[in-house]
């Protein structure tokens, strides 16, 4: 008799693909199927893997639920789940300050050192986790704005988001000081800096918007992806900080939105992008 394949137990069982949520890890040596199917209980909206323990998966659902998985648990189920705000019954104002998410998780980040996990919805909220403990975060604050994407600059733990207005937000720790408002909720330091794209460009064009005074420098609706630059362990250096972000090309951020362009920003410098690039 044909002996059973050690990896047919991975093959996806009756109904499984119809679960309300999936997560598939897939190996460039088996493209025909995954290697491991991970469900949620609800669609799955975002994952990583968790940069210092490649065993963990994490993913953010559409009912504002972050789920953990194990690679090395044997089971399919999450092993680790945020609570449901909603389902628990409470909201900002009544019965206690909202902890949890509660809108579909748009953006998910773990930092370079694994120690925390960032997620925002697209209320606004952005919550730090602690992956020992993910039943509620560890601290949650809300932007004026409705979070279309999120990025974590390198060393300073400072955060950059996109909103579905086509405004570019940072999110800075108490010291970097140099911010224009306050973080809402759970009792947050944090302070917030909005790019002030809708101003003027100079008469000379020196911030490189390709338009002479007058033209618009942020996007025109959603920002859709938020990237800063990655840098291995030990290759920085030292670095100044200046704005909470470093300075020099480490400090650089790429955004891009539904109006076709892509925009390279200095935020340790200025608010405005350096470069548009525009897709033709």
């Amino acid at each position: 008799a044909a002996k059973k394949a050690p990896s047919s137990s991975l093959i996806p069982r009756v109904g499984e693909l119809q679960a309300d949520g999936l997560a598939l890890v897939w190996n460039l040596a088996m493209p025909n199927r995954p290697e491991y199917i991970f469900t949620a209980p609800s669609p799955v909206l975002v994952s990583r893997f968790h940069p210092t323990e490649p065993h963990l998966v994490m993913g953010g659902c559409a009912s504002g639920q972050i789920v953990l998985w194990d690679l090395r648990s044997g089971g399919r189920l999450p092993v680790q789940r945020s609570s449901l705000s909603v389902a628990a019954g409470k909201s900002e104002g009544e019965g206690g300050p909202l902890r949890g998410h509660s809108h579909p998780i748009v953006g998910m980040e773990v930092s370079d050192s694994g120690s925390a996990l960032v997620t925002a919805a697209s209320d606004g909220r952005i919550n730090l986790w602690s992956l020992s403990q993910l039943r509620d975060p560890a601290e949650s604050f809300t932007i004026p704005g409705n979070i279309s994407s999120l990025a974590i600059a390198p060393l300073s733990n400072s955060f950059v988001c996109g909103d579905e207005s086509g405004d570019v937000f940072t999110v800075l720790p108490q010291s970097s000081g140099s911010a224009q408002s306050h973080a809402r909720g759970g009792g947050s330091r944090r302070t917030v800096r909005k790019f002030e794209t809708s101003k003027q460009s100079n008469a000379s064009g020196a911030t490189g918007n390709n338009g002479g005074e007058g033209a618009v420098a942020g996007h025109f609706g959603v920002v859709t992806a938020v990237a800063t630059k990655h840098h291995k362990k030990g290759m920085l250096g030292n670095h100044a900080m200046s704005r909470g972000f470093l300075r020099g090309s480490a400090g650089l951020v790429l955004t891009c939105g539904v109006d076709w362009t892509t925009k390279l920003w200095a935020p340790a410098y200025t608010d405005q992008p350096l470069i548009s690039f525009l897709s033709s």
